[in-house]
Formats: C-alpha cells, sequence, structure tokens
C-alpha cells in the first residue's frame, strides 16, 4: 500500500504541490529505508526529501502492536504476537522504521532537482517552518548561481555550530576516530559525521576566506593536483551548505570554478 502511495503520488499533484506520508515504513531485505523508498519512487518528477525518526525491530514492534490496555488474555496476546513475528519472517522483514517522505511535484518534467535525507530524533514541537525551509536551503544550492556563490562568495560556518572530534589513543600517537557536528534548535543539523576531508574544509569556512581560495588551501594540505581539488572542495562546501552547516553570498559577480564536467554531489559523511 505504502509503495503505490508514493509511486503515484507525482500523478495527483500540481508542480509546485506537496505529499507527506508519515508513519511506519517495514524494510525488506538488504536494502535500508532510502533505498527502499528511492527504489519505489524510481524517477518520478519529485523533489523527495527522507525523514528517518528512529527503527524497531521486529519483536520489539510485533510485542508493542500484540498488547491490548484491558481485557486482554495472555493465549490471546500470544496468538497476535506470533501472527506479526510470522508475517514478518514470511516478508523478510529486517526492521520496521518511523519516518516521513515529503514529495513536491518539480517545476520542469525532466524528474527531481534534488534527493535529501535527514536522521533526525522524533519530533517533539511542530517542524512544518523548519520543512519549508529546508526545501529552500535545497533549492537554492540546486541553483545554477551556487557554484558562482561557493567560488565567489566567502563560505562561513552557521553560528552556533558545534563540532565534536573523537580521539583514542593507540600505542604512541592519537588516531581519529570521528567527528560530528550540529547546530543546537535545528532539527535537521543534529549529530551530522563528517570525514577528514569534509572536517578540514568546514574548518577553512570561517568567513575569510573565497571559495576559490579554500580550494587552494585545499589542493596544498592534500598535495592534489589543481583541478582535483577544485572539483572535490566545491563538491564538499556545497554538501556542507545543503546539510545548513554552511552559508555563502556571491560578493561580485566573477567567473565560475575551472572545471571539465563540473563538480559531482560529494557527501559530508
Amino acid at each position: 500500500m505504502t509503495r503505490a502511495l508514493l509511486a503515484g503520488a507525482a500523478d495527483h499533484l500540481r508542480e509546485g504541490g506537496v505529499a507527506q506520508v508519515i508513519g511506519e515504513f517495514p524494510t525488506i531485505g538488504e536494502s535500508g529505508f532510502e533505498e527502499q523508498v528511492e527504489g519505489w519512487l524510481g524517477d518520478a518528477p519529485c523533489d523527495r526529501l527522507l525523514l528517518h525518526f528512529g527503527a524497531m525491530d521486529p519483536l520489539e514492534y510485533a510485542v508493542a502492536y500484540a498488547h491490548q490496555p484491558f481485557g486482554q488474555r495472555q493465549d490471546q496476546y500470544e496468538a497476535a504476537l506470533g501472527a506479526r513475528l510470522s508475517q514478518f519472517r514470511a516478508l523478510g522483514v529486517r526492521d520496521v522504521v518511523l519516518g516521513a517522505v515529503l514529495l513536491r511535484r518539480s517545476q520542469r518534467n525532466a524528474g527531481p532537482r534534488w534527493a535529501a535525507r535527514r536522521v533526525l530524533a522524533a519530533a517533539e514541537r511542530p517542524i512544518g517552518r523548519a520543512l519549508v525551509e529546508l526545501m529552500g536551503q535545497l533549492d537554492r544550492w540546486e541553483s545554477e548561481e551556487a557554484l558562482l556563490r561557493l567560488w565567489d562568495g566567502r563560505p562561513r560556518m552557521r553560528p552556533g555550530l558545534r563540532l565534536t572530534e573523537t580521539r583514542v589513543w593507540g600505542p604512541n600517537h592519537w588516531g581519529e576516530e570521528a567527528a560530528h557536528v550540529s547546530v543546537p534548535g535545528d532539527p535537521f543539523c543534529r549529530d551530522l559525521q563528517l570525514s577528514g576531508p569534509a572536517r578540514d574544509l568546514l574548518a577553512l569556512c570561517d568567513g575569510t576566506r573565497r571559495g576559490s581560495e579554500i580550494a587552494a588551501e585545499f589542493a596544498r594540505a592534500y598535495q592534489l593536483a589543481e583541478a582535483e581539488a577544485v572539483e572535490t572542495a566545491v563538491a564538499f562546501i556545497k554538501e556542507l551548505a545543503a546539510q545548513g552547516l554552511v552559508g555563502a553570498e556571491a560578493e561580485e559577480a566573477g567567473v565560475a570554478p575551472p572545471r571539465s564536467d563540473g563538480p559531482g554531489t560529494g557527501g559530508a559523511g
């Protein structure tokens, strides 16, 4: 039912129209929640945002739904529990994700402009306004002017951004284990894990350097050729911006970063 609902949603949306499906999504086989939903959506002409609030294993989920608050006999509870577990085994259910899928019909009929995923705690307050702001943010960083803003502008970390690094003492030195960032008060910027290069680029986004200067420093630090450094740096900074960690405004008209096929969409993780 959920697959049919999501796969057919685009046919019932005007351009710019939004559908939100909130619920419990059993994940079946090896695919995770996000991959399963993307498979259902295929090339539907919708921007899509997948929100992951948490997950329950089959037994935990079955116990919650087999239990009735009043007047239930033990044998009734056990029958309901066994029936649900048998059904999950037959379907190959690995877990049940608590989440939401937001679809917005693309302005053009050529397919989605962006697809985003966010992991966040179950909302304790309305997040409708934050969702609208997030979609606007994703639109900005997929626009034709985005690369120019990053290259000519001065990328700057958001005020209040918190970076937490974990290191483990080895035989003779500290080994880096993980780097996590968050922005207090932003439900979509919560405990994001960064790779080493993404963390180093984020640290350079202090508002004192243009994107072109950041790419040059990145090239020196990682001993990369100019073209490779530009492509990698701009892709990482663009992903940091799309994640809501960095902002940048072009200060003046200029030229786009030199590239052959354009920077790919790098992942911050």
